[in-house]
């Protein structure tokens, strides 16, 4: 179970700020929070740079800097982590 503190984080904390702003440009917040933001280092082609995935309960969006995708959850067949060595996993 987590604490109090964590139950009351803002998920976009840790979002650089020009990153924070395009979340706010593509999502109204007050009708599709966000649950998770996450740093990643894969693109969604597989290749490495870094990113930032951000969740809502409807979608599931990808930034890195230089422009933004967006997925419907509603269209995602399958998730997966992988566990390698300096992942954190």
């Amino acid at each position: 179970m987590g604490s109090d503190s964590q139950a009351n984080r803002d998920p976009l904390a840790e979002l650089p700020d020009e990153l924070r702003q395009q979340v706010h440009e593509w999502l109204d917040l007050e009708k599709e929070p966000v649950v998770a933001a996450l740093r990643a280092d894969l693109t969604l082609s597989g290749e490495f740079a870094d990113n930032w995935l951000v969740i809502t309960p409807q979608k599931l969006l990808v930034l890195n800097g230089s422009e933004t995708q967006t997925i419907a959850l509603a269209e995602v067949d399958d998730l997966q982590v992988e566990a390698y060595v300096g992942n954190s996993y």
